[in-house]
């Protein structure tokens, strides 16, 4: 992303030239790398404090909706500039315990991976299902699927899956570790199942958290603050 940032702030900052379009062509490639490398560096603090032992988490009761409501607003523009159809069939009711800004970055990284390997015109369907052990939440794609093989390297930091048909997609292979760490802390799973060349669908479980632990779902698990760039 900051090649992109230096590299297209240049053509603007030199080429007097360009025309209103390609100015706020340009600009936009500008703010979409600076927002994915604002990301990255969260990420990155994020996985530091919870190797550390500082990430504090509280688990409170949260709508499925809502983190859902905003993934898809966060992933909007790139869904639309490769005409995907991306719909939430998740129950406007469905409600867990678990850290809300966890819950949200989880969602988002799940439905960003799907968007960003889904080719056009391709689809991406969210949903939720109650289960004995609790609530599942699922990001399911018609994208380029994942081998067998590589799906175990998927939830570990800085991996990739090696494939020619996945190296032309933009990333370092950390949302879906963070992922993983922040399902894990509090008592979920995380897992996929995949297809090459049909899709995948990634699914993650919240567990079922007696009544008692949910009032006292103002208490942190960590301990220390976590610091945000903003």
């Amino acid at each position: 992303p900051l090649n992109a940032i230096i590299g297209f702030s240049e053509i603007i900052r030199t080429t007097p030239e360009l025309s209103e379009a390609e100015r706020g062509e340009f600009a936009e490639t500008i703010h979409n790398s600076g927002r994915r490398l604002l990301t990255l560096i969260n990420d990155i603090l994020d996985l530091t404090h919870i190797q550390a032992g500082r990430l504090e988490l509280h688990p409170a009761p949260c709508l499925v909706a809502e983190a859902v409501d905003a993934a898809l607003s966060e992933n909007a523009a790139a869904a639309t500039q490769k005409e995907l159809t991306v719909t939430s069939e998740v129950d406007r009711t469905t409600q867990v315990v678990f850290d809300p800004r966890s819950l949200r970055h989880v969602v988002h990284n799940l439905v960003n991976n799907a968007v960003k390997f889904t080719p056009h015109h391709g689809s991406v369907v969210i949903s939720a299902a109650e289960t004995d052990a609790g609530t599942v939440v699922e990001v399911r794609d018609t994208g380029i699927g994942i081998k067998r093989e590589d799906q175990a390297r998927l939830f570990e930091e800085f991996r990739q899956v090696d494939g020619s048909t996945s190296r032309g997609y933009e990333g370092v292979g950390l949302g879906l570790a963070l992922s993983k760490r922040l399902v894990e802390l509090q008592g979920g799973q995380i897992w996929v199942e995949s297809t090459p060349g049909k899709g995948s669908a990634f699914r993650f479980l919240i567990r079922r958290i007696p009544l008692l632990a949910q009032t006292a779902g103002d208490q942190p698990i960590g301990r220390g603050p976590l610091p945000r760039v903003a």
